[in-house]
């Protein structure tokens, strides 16, 4: 697993809450993501380091899958208050990670977590 996904699923957890309201980080871990949504989240986060490369390169990875699930999920963070780092392309990468759509990671019983749009 790269550092990246390791923060976007880090990030995930913290931002997620259960049925209850509790931080789903608060009962469940990474090893908890059912495998499938695992591979989604994945996926997801390698198409926008694909497209955030091709603008800016040199960017660190982290910072990038961290902003992502915050600005897709409009958690009111993200890219979008990100000058200092993506400088003039802040807003369009913020529009951008809303084509992916919101997400939440849910407990599906048996202490397993999966992605609901």
């Amino acid at each position: 697993m790269t550092d990246a996904l390791r923060q976007y699923i880090s990030t995930a957890l913290w931002s997620s809450a259960d049925l209850d309201g509790e931080p789903i980080e608060t009962n469940y871990t990474a090893d908890d993501i059912e495998p499938i949504s695992l591979a989604r989240m994945e996926s997801d986060l390698g198409k926008i380091l694909f497209i955030v490369h091709k603008l800016l390169p040199d960017i660190d990875d982290t910072d990038v899958a961290h902003d992502f699930w915050l600005s897709r999920n409009g958690h009111g963070s993200g890219f979008f208050d990100g000058f200092k780092q993506y400088g003039r392309y802040c807003d369009v990468l913020q529009e951008i990670a809303h084509l992916f759509g919101e997400q939440s990671l849910v407990p599906t019983g048996g202490n397993h977590l999966t992605i609901y749009e």
